[in-house]
């Protein structure tokens, strides 16, 4: 089987980079692997495995990103021979990289999965910006005429039924592989807790610092009456544009002393370990990786609806979900881990049995069901 993907992850032209890796792993389950990427940069063709290829679209814009991976699109299939019977398009979302793969199918009758990764139907999504409500309506379009669709959790199958209505023996759950293991055996850092007051309650967080992520909601809380007077400090990992508004905010409210905003680094399993409790705060998800991360750490959760909230982390069992955007609820779910340390010893107990049932998909069962997804478009 040969299978043309059309995405965006630019990294997968930093050599060493993760999604790399990965896309070359996958390359090894294929006759052949293609892989398009938008891009505005100059950047060239590269064969990164004997039989994985990537390719910049260099476009002028991002709005010629579809237009030009169509044409990029239709040169691979025609010069490694595409078979409309054996071979796959597939495309890492089912927005400008969806409407992409849809001209192609239609123009090579070559079958097409669609894949989902966030979660485009929460109110939130739309409510972000203009383009989000305009994604949203490409991928209302386009989901029903795609051969197969793969997502990430069952939230967003349940999200999307009532836009594929009859094709939803279409839709393939497969969660995001996590390395548990990788997280359950991480060291402690003792720098993270080195930042805060001997004897301070500290909350992690690892996340993209964009708007949807909410990371403001997290500050807020720590101005909340009901713990603004505790112990309690926050300590985020991660990069994104939010990084200097973030860190004004902070200023502003005084909490220099109780928040630190760090670079994201490779080893941050150990700092799961080093923490006291685990904040997710996102408006939407599609996963939610670094909840089960913080799972396998040993670690309690606190997460907002979204994602694997009441899928695989169940409110006030192995978890503590709480509404979207609802600060107070937030700070009295933290003040409730901070003064009851049995109940975070039972929460961890219980996402601890949670991570051993995950954990028994290996990831070479992964892969095969990786491969499975695609395969069942051809049917």
């Amino acid at each position: 089987m040969k299978v043309l993907v059309i995405g965006s992850d630019r990294k997968l032209f930093e050599e060493g980079s993760d999604v790399r890796g990965r896309i070359i792993e996958y390359g090894s389950l294929f006759e052949e692997l293609h892989i398009i990427v938008f891009s505005t940069t100059r950047l060239q063709k590269q064969r990164i495995a004997p039989n994985v290829w990537i390719y910049p679209t260099n476009s002028r814009s991002r709005f010629f990103y579809s237009i030009d991976a169509v044409h990029l699109g239709k040169q691979v299939c025609r010069k490694a021979r595409f078979d409309r019977a054996a071979d796959i398009i597939s495309t890492q979302d089912p927005f400008e990289a969806g409407l992409s793969g849809w001209l192609l199918k239609r123009a090579s009758g070559i079958p097409l999965q669609m894949q989902v990764h966030t979660d485009f139907l929460s109110p939130y999504f739309g409510k972000e910006s203009a383009l989000n409500r305009i994604r949203v309506r490409i991928a209302t379009f386009l989901l029903p005429r795609a051969d197969g669709i793969r997502v990430v959790s069952e939230r967003i199958r349940q999200s999307i039924l009532p836009i594929v209505g009859e094709h939803r023996n279409a839709i393939f759950v497969l969660p995001i592989f996590t390395d548990t293991a990788a997280f359950e055996h991480a060291s402690r850092v003792s720098d993270m807790r080195a930042e805060f007051p001997d004897g301070s309650f500290v909350l992690f967080m690892a996340s993209r610092l964009t708007p949807e992520k909410n990371i403001h909601m997290a500050i807020q809380a720590l101005r909340d009456p009901c713990i603004r007077e505790y112990d309690i400090c926050l300590y985020i990992i991660g990069e994104g544009p939010q990084k200097d508004m973030l860190t004004q905010e902070i200023s502003a409210y005084g909490l220099d002393k109780r928040v630190r905003i760090k670079e994201w680094t490779s080893a941050v399993a150990s700092y799961y370990t080093s923490a006291d409790a685990f904040v997710l705060t996102s408006d939407y998800e599609g996963y939610g990786r670094t909840a089960i991360e913080a799972m396998a750490a040993g670690v309690p959760v606190i997460m907002t609806n979204v994602g694997v909230a009441g899928e695989l982390l169940l409110h006030e069992e192995n978890g503590i979900v709480i509404p979207v955007r609802d600060t107070k609820a937030l700070a009295r779910a933290i003040r409730e881990l901070y003064e009851d340390p049995e109940k975070r010893k039972r929460i961890i107990k219980a996402a601890h049995d949670t991570i051993q049932h995950l954990s028994q998909t290996t990831h070479a069962e992964y892969l095969h069901a990786y491969k499975q997804s695609l395969e069942r478009c051809l049917q």
